[in-house]
This record gives C-alpha cells, sequence and structure tokens, in this order.
C-alpha cells in the first residue's frame, strides 16, 4: 500500500533564478513523483469505502458518503501535468510558465490530500477508527482509464536504463532504450487493434467516454520518446545519466498508461458488430489508397453530418414546445446521443491526426501509424454516411411537429 505521508509542496518560482536546466526539471520530477503514491492511497480508501457501504453485510453500518469519488479525477490531472512536464524535457526546450506549474501541482495536492482526510474522517466517525490498513485488492476492478491508471502507479516491469548506465557504452545504452520503445510499441499495438473494434461497433461506453482521446494522449506520449531516441541516433547525441533516469520515468509512466486504457475497453460491448462494419473487409477496402484522399473525403462527411445535427438541435425545442412526447421519441428511436458521441469523437480524430506539412510519418500520427489512421477513417466514414442518412429524416421527422417549419405543401 502506498505510504501515508501528506506532502511538502515545493515551488519552481522559488529555485529559478539563475539556475541551469537540469536541476530545475529534477525538482519539478520531484515536485510530482510523491502525488502518484498519494493518489493510490485516496483511491485504495474510495474503492474501501465504496466496498464498504455497498457490502450487504457491512453496508447498515456505514452511511453512505455525501461527497464523490476524487482519484480517477486527479490522476487525470497529473498526467497532464506530466505530460506538460515531459514535453518541454524531451523537445529540449527550457522550462517555461514556472507559477502556472506551482499553481497546478499546488492545487493537485491540495485537493488530493483534503479527499485523503475527508475519507479517513468518514470512516473514523463511522467506525471508531481510521483505516491504517486498507487493501490493494479492493481497488483492482477494472474501470475508467484514469481511475485504473491510479491503481498502477508504481508497477511498471520495464527494464531501467538508468540501472546499469555506468557499465554499458553510449550505443548499448541507445540500444536498450530502442528495446524499451519496442515493448511499448507491441503493447500500443494491441491497444490500437482494440480500438479498431471498438470504434465499429459506433456506441457503448467507449464511445460515451470518448476513448479515442484516451488513446490519442497515448500516442502523443509515445510520440515524444520516439522522437528523443531518433533524434538521439540521427544526430549522434549521446543520452545523458540525467536523460537516462528520465526516459525511464516516462516509459514506465506510458506503460502503465497504455495498461491503463486496456483495463478500461478490453471487454467487447453487449451486441453484434453490424455487417458494414467488418473490420477485415474495411481493412481490404484501405489498401493501395491515399491517406489524403481518405482524410478529404472523411472531413467532407463530417461537415455534412455536423451541419445536420445542428440544424436537428436547433428545431428540436420547437418541436417539444408542440409535441414533448413525440420530440423525445424522434430522438430516442433515432439514437440522437449516440450521433453526438460519434461526432465528437469524429471531431477528436480530425483535430489530433491532422497531417504534417512534410508527411503524416512524424510526432503522434507517426505513433498511431498510417494503417491504423487508415482503418480509423474508414470506419467513420461508414457510421457518418449511416447517420447522415439518419439526421436527415430526424431533421425532417422533427420539423413535421412544428408547423412553423414544416414544409410548404401544394
Amino acid at each position: 500500500m502506498p505510504e501515508d505521508k501528506s506532502i511538502a509542496v515545493g515551488s519552481l518560482v522559488a529555485f529559478s533564478q539563475g539556475e541551469i536546466r537540469e536541476p530545475m526539471f529534477d525538482l519539478a520530477y520531484d515536485m510530482l513523483d510523491p502525488l502518484g503514491p498519494r493518489i493510490s492511497r485516496l483511491n485504495d480508501l474510495e474503492a474501501f469505502l465504496d466496498h464498504t457501504v455497498n457490502n450487504p453485510e457491512t453496508k447498515d453500518s456505514c452511511p453512505r458518503p455525501k461527497f464523490d469519488s476524487m482519484a480517477e479525477e486527479y490522476a487525470r490531472k497529473l498526467q497532464d501535468v506530466q505530460q506538460l512536464v515531459d514535453k518541454r524535457l524531451f523537445a529540449g526546450e527550457a522550462f517555461t510558465k514556472l507559477a502556472k506549474f506551482d499553481k497546478r501541482v499546488s492545487w493537485i495536492t491540495r485537493d488530493v490530500e483534503m479527499s485523503i482526510s475527508r475519507i479517513e474522517e468518514f470512516i473514523e466517525s463511522a467506525f471508531g477508527k481510521r483505516p491504517d490498513e486498507v487493501p490493494r485488492e479492493t481497488s483492482g476492478a477494472k474501470g475508467p482509464m484514469y481511475l485504473n491508471l491510479a491503481g498502477l502507479y508504481g508497477s511498471s516491469e520495464l527494464p531501467s536504463l538508468a540501472a546499469s548506465f555506468n557499465s554499458k557504452s553510449e550505443d548499448e545504452v541507445l540500444q536498450q532504450a530502442k528495446s524499451v520503445l519496442k515493448t511499448l510499441e507491441l503493447l500500443f499495438g494491441r491497444a490500437k487493434a482494440m480500438t479498431l473494434v471498438l470504434l465499429s461497433y459506433g456506441k457503448d461506453r467507449f464511445w460515451e467516454a470518448d476513448g479515442l482521446s484516451h488513446l490519442l494522449d497515448c500516442a502523443e506520449h509515445m510520440a515524444l520518446l520516439q522522437g528523443y531516441i531518433h533524434k538521439s541516433q540521427r544526430y549522434g547525441l549521446a543520452i545523458t545519466k540525467f536523460m537516462v533516469g528520465k526516459f525511464d520515468r516516462s516509459a514506465a509512466r506510458l506503460d502503465c498508461c497504455i495498461r491503463a486504457f486496456i483495463m478500461a475497453y478490453d471487454t467487447l460491448p453487449n451486441g453484434v458488430t453490424p455487417d458494414e462494419l467488418d473490420i477485415l473487409s474495411l481493412q481490404a477496402s484501405c489498401k493501395g489508397k491515399n491517406l489524403d484522399g481518405i482524410y478529404v473525403q472523411y472531413k467532407r462527411d463530417d461537415r455534412v453530418a455536423c451541419s445536420l445535427f445542428r440544424e436537428y438541435c436547433r428545431v428540436w425545442p420547437l418541436a417539444e414546445d408542440h409535441d414533448r412526447d413525440a420530440a423525445w421519441e424522434l430522438g430516442v428511436r433515432a439514437d440522437a446521443l449516440a450521433i453526438r458521441n460519434r461526432l465528437v469523437m469524429s471531431h477528436t480524430l480530425l483535430k489530433r491526426t491532422r497531417r504534417d506539412l512534410c508527411s503524416w510519418n512524424c510526432g503522434r500520427s507517426k505513433a498511431l501509424g498510417v494503417d491504423f489512421i487508415k482503418h480509423a477513417l474508414a470506419i467513420f466514414h461508414v457510421l457518418l454516411r449511416v447517420d447522415i442518412n439518419t439526421l436527415k429524416k430526424l431533421v425532417s421527422d422533427v420539423k413535421a411537429l412544428c408547423p412553423s417549419q414544416a414544409p410548404a405543401r401544394g
């Protein structure tokens, strides 16, 4: 179980006057490192409390808390800040906006400590004592990605470059780093394959949770490490002991993130995949096609679908004023919420897989791979074409409920 010890918050601003780059990043990571175990502690406490209040044998002895579980949210916020630091570090950029960093870390630390204290006090009030030992297995159930991540801090088993750094040549260190990347790429390949299958269903919790954004977060993280190793090899730059330690840390975090993603989404939705969304057929249809052409067609479909959905959102309140039950029935029958989720994820894919000025073979797109982007776009193309037809009929039916919107009859 993570050590139950509160965190003393440091400050980069107070440290920054005239200091060199490495100590600045060291302090940033020193400020972030204790937060993972504390969020794990909070996650265990929340799982323990949830198990207690929902266990038939103990629920009568413990009132239900009037506060929400927060470990998932704090894990997401911590991941965002860690990624911000890694971006600067592996791109060789200076660490700027120190006051903003201090503020974000201070807020997360304060909120985590307050949440831990609140749960401990609640349990003490209900049972007469605080839970000194909370079994880790209570938090082992699969859940949302960042809730899983809160339970995975410190669990990576990737080999450490720093552990044998002094006994290896520069080339051996580089080769070991590439080996670690290969391991991560294989794990990420499993996550990508799973994502394509889940996309083909068109709805369910992967869509509701915007699971594609989580995969793209992992791709962005992967791209940072790939880019750093590629640059080191291309320009003959030695990986220093300082950077080896940071590579270890970032690779371990990515390992946990990908495993948290797989844990969150490795069960298929209920129901049968529609025949027209057969993955193998879609993959075969993409062979030999130019990704730029697929992307342009996809953007065209997306614009049409979004325009129709905006029109639906405009006329639906008017229809509701005339016949609320009928308006609701039309929306439910067309599964308008699922269409909205598909459009949201469609925008996510468009925004975060844009072509670079030179090629698709760079950054996040390189980490995802051209084939994955092709196949994902092919799936979205089929889904959007179906949604366009559904929305056309839905808009027409909703307008028919509104005297002012119904088409004139000759």
